[in-house]
């Protein structure tokens, strides 16, 4: 082989390194927007004693299954769950005990509403769905369909602050939610 075609060849497979993390790189992003953009928090907010419309969408699988629940509580303290075509409130922790129920239900979705929102009420919510099983796995395995962030306040009065600033064709935001001040 002569310098040529070791050269030529060497280009090639740099080439084909290239076109491969290009691929990945392509792959990935792909990924990452279709799969974990949906995983967003929604950010709610509410005033102690209102209801909060806790919404569940699975646009690709019926909803059988469902469960809403806190990630930072103990397994099987759900705020709600659902099985089968109906609740089991036995399942559900004591602080959300006859507070929660059904809104919307159909194929695709299950919304449920909590009532009567106490500040202890505030923090993240996550809505898990059955993905139906094939082979072995025929019971399915939970997925995360949605994220709720819900803000509790006792006057129930935000500021939002928007920021943005845009260097090398990149565009930073900041975006604030702040309680608002009554006195200083």
């Amino acid at each position: 082989m002569n310098c040529t075609s070791r050269l030529l060849s060497s280009a090639v497979m740099f080439s084909l390194l290239s076109l491969t993390l290009i691929v990945n790189d392509c792959v990935y992003l792909c990924f990452s927007c279709c799969f974990l953009s949906s995983l967003v928090p929604v950010n709610i907010t509410a005033k102690p004693g209102q209801n909060v419309t806790l919404p569940c969408k699975s646009a690709t699988e019926t909803v059988s299954n469902a469960m809403w629940m806190r990630p930072k509580q103990k397994p099987y303290d759900y705020v709600f769950f659902y099985r089968g075509g109906r609740p089991y409130d036995k399942y559900h922790h004591p602080q959300f005990q006859d507070r929660v129920n059904i809104t919307e239900i159909n194929d695709e979705s299950l919304t449920v509403t909590l009532h009567n929102v106490s500040v202890t009420d505030s923090g993240t919510y996550e809505c898990h769905v059955t993905v139906e099983g094939t082979g072995r796995n025929k019971r399915g395995l939970f997925e995360v369909k949605g994220v709720i962030k819900l803000t509790v306040s006792p006057k129930g009065e935000f500021v939002d602050f928007n920021m943005c600033v845009k260097k090398n064709k990149s565009n930073y935001c900041l975006h604030l939610h702040l309680p608002s001040v009554h006195s200083w």
